[in-house]
């Protein structure tokens, strides 16, 4: 630290300054915004970034994302200096908005030749005519400066922090490690969450014997340690020593070879899931494939129970993990419940960008899927001002790579894992899977008709659906009374009642009775008729045109 000296005033002004728009902040995020725009002139942050950065982080609470571009535009082309950890920071948010399209490539390089150009000449009006707002703290009542080594030596090691975070979602994963290692063996950096992103690193890589090595190395005391990491790292020991045992004493023979022609069922507790600490597991060959069946379940579990506890923001990262997790490859589960959770918070921008990795990620979809991912991005395009030749090129891009991929499906897919009961989960066979997998595309291609409005297009697929009689439903039936009512024609409505206890579908039920039965008490009213539930029973016709 610092003295303060004679600018002791100037520099309590500029702390209560910075203070105010943190307090804000918390409070009314609109007025923090308006707040932070007014320091931008303010003559104490006229060569300061600090405002910028947080209008930044202000901009993404309250989701607007060409504003926060913008900002960062300004401040690129602002003079004002900062250091190349502050510079990596800006250019990283602008290069997840160009993921987004809210901003091109070309245009960020531009900005940044600009910066190296104008605003790193600019580094000594940097603390003029105050220290910049980062350096000013309150420790212990009283206000402080950090000085300036002090203050580059920790933004430092922020930098090597936001080199790796780059790095990791980029998936340059092999540079991600080389420069995590370099910052723990050769700058002496003892971060226990370094430690903690090698290990998750080397398990994504299956190569285990360097996870055991730094896991080695944290137990020796090469890093920062507490009773939380103490206990993570302890777990994590444990899973490699089962990961590299050749022989495991509680594997299940009876399950040794799996096929895809029977079904099994995986037993679980949900009593035994806690729901904060998320569980880390990835496929491994070594394992008892009914093992693997059981981790890979716990993970689905673990995001069902998220959702179901409204804990969204959680969901959310779990679902992005699963995306890269080695049971989830080549399946199109964690993108399909990330574009559920996103629907539902009406966060389309994204939802966007979730649809276009999965499209991206050269996953194979079925064709009920294709239908429901295409579907979502229609919705999206209704609320949202979208190219739509941009979005013809993520599908250009999945016909070239994805839709070649489906021999690389992964074998169990986690839309395969069915819930018997609240204790036990089956894994359909292929079979079962894909039947139900082409009913729902035909139900789903019908209920689109009906959500722009075509109702006849619709009832005219569901007719053809019950006539070629491969999928035998009584939900078919139903849609046909929905689109009947919604034109008013209860004539053809009375015909599908006729026709669905005339020979009731495979899966009907009392549920399914009661419900046409209250139609048609409905369809009676409107025709002015008297039809009966018995009435219908004895004929065996079905709808026809």
């Amino acid at each position: 630290m610092i003295d303060c000296g004679e600018d002791m005033a100037g520099l309590i002004d500029k702390y209560e300054m910075k203070d105010k728009g943190l307090n804000l902040e918390r409070s009314e995020p609109e007025k923090a915004i308006e707040y932070y725009e007014e320091l931008l002139d303010h003559e104490y942050f006229i060569n300061d970034f600090w405002a910028y950065r947080r209008l930044v982080l202000m901009f993404k609470k309250t989701k607007k994302p060409e504003k926060k571009a913008d900002i960062i535009k300004r401040f690129f082309k602002s003079g004002i200096y900062c250091n190349n950890h502050q510079f990596l920071w800006f250019g990283n948010k602008l290069r997840a908005l160009c993921e987004k399209d809210y901003i091109t490539s070309e245009e960020i390089s531009s900005l940044e030749d600009y910066f190296k150009t104008h605003s790193i000449a600019g580094k000594q009006k940097a603390n003029t005519p105050l220290p910049i707002a980062d350096r000013i703290r309150k420790r212990k009542g009283e206000i402080v400066v950090i000085s300036e080594e002090e203050y580059e030596k920790r933004q430092k090691q922020y930098e090597y922090e936001a080199r790796c975070s780059e790095l990791n979602r980029q998936k340059r994963y092999d540079e991600y490690i080389d420069l995590l290692n370099h910052m723990i063996d050769d700058l002496g950096y003892r971060r226990y969450s370094y430690f903690q992103k090698l290990c998750v690193a080397y398990r994504r890589l299956k190569d285990h014997d360097n996870e055991l090595r730094i896991i080695s190395k944290y137990m020796n005391g090469e890093s920062a340690q507490t009773k939380v990491s103490d206990e993570w790292f302890e777990k994590r020991l444990h899973d490699v020593e089962l990961i590299k045992k050749p022989e495991k004493e509680n594997a299940s023979p009876i399950h040794s070879e799996f096929d895809e022609k029977t079904s099994y069922e995986i037993p679980f507790n949900r009593d035994e899931f806690d729901l904060d600490t998320p569980p880390i597991h990835e496929y491994d060959s070594t394992l008892d494939e009914f093992e693997n069946l059981k981790r890979k379940n716990i993970l689905i579990q673990y995001g069902k129970m998220l959702v179901q506890n409204k804990r969204t923001g959680d969901a959310v990262r779990h679902y992005r993990y699963l995306c890269n997790n080695t049971y989830f490859s080549n399946d199109w589960y964690p993108y399909r419940q990330l574009a559920i959770i996103y629907a539902q918070t009406k966060d389309y921008p994204s939802n966007l960008i979730n649809i276009k990795r999965l499209l991206r990620s050269k996953t194979y979809l079925n064709r009920y899927q294709h239908i429901w991912f295409a579907e979502k991005i229609r919705q999206i395009m209704e609320k949202e001002d979208i190219d739509e030749y941009e979005i013809g090129r993520w599908f250009e891009y999945y016909q070239s790579h994805g839709a070649l991929n489906e021999k690389k499906t992964n074998r169990f897919l986690a839309d395969r894992f069915i819930e018997k009961d609240k204790d036990t989960v089956i894994v359909l066979t292929d079979e079962s899977f894909n039947n139900r997998q082409e009913r729902y595309a035909l139900e789903e291609t019908g209920r689109i008709y009906e959500r722009v409005g075509n109702y006849k297009l619709a009832i005219a697929h569901y007719k053809k659906i019950i006539d070629e009689k491969e999928f035998d439903s009584y939900k078919f039936y139903q849609r046909i009374c929905c689109c009947s009512q919604k034109l008013k024609d209860y004539e053809s409505e009375l015909k599908a009642i006729k026709a669905y206890y005339a020979n009731p579908p495979g899966n009907a039920s009392k549920a399914s009775d009661d419900w046409f039965e209250k139609r048609l008490r409905k369809v009676n009213a409107k025709l002015d008729t008297e039809y009966s539930v018995d009435d219908f029973k004895s004929q065996t016709k079905r709808i026809r045109d």
